[in-house]
């Protein structure tokens, strides 16, 4: 199951990875936070300020983190 739901009430992206609940949220970065379940996957991803500034943070950080994967 996954899911995108963008709630423009708090301006926040929230993308769920995994069917149970997050028990802890770890910040990767002042915009982005995950979600971690009890077993420590990840199972859902914030976006805070997910305008254009959140969105544009969030893509660059994908982008340097595939390039070390590659």
């Amino acid at each position: 199951m996954s899911s995108i739901d963008y709630r423009p009430d708090i301006d926040t992206l929230i993308i769920k990875v995994g069917f149970e609940a997050p028990q802890t949220y770890v910040p990767i970065s002042d915009d982005i936070e995950v979600g971690l379940d009890s077993n420590g996957r990840i199972v859902e991803f914030r976006v805070s300020a997910a305008s254009r500034k959140g969105l544009k943070n969030v893509i660059e950080i994908v982008r340097r983190r595939r390039r070390r994967l590659v």
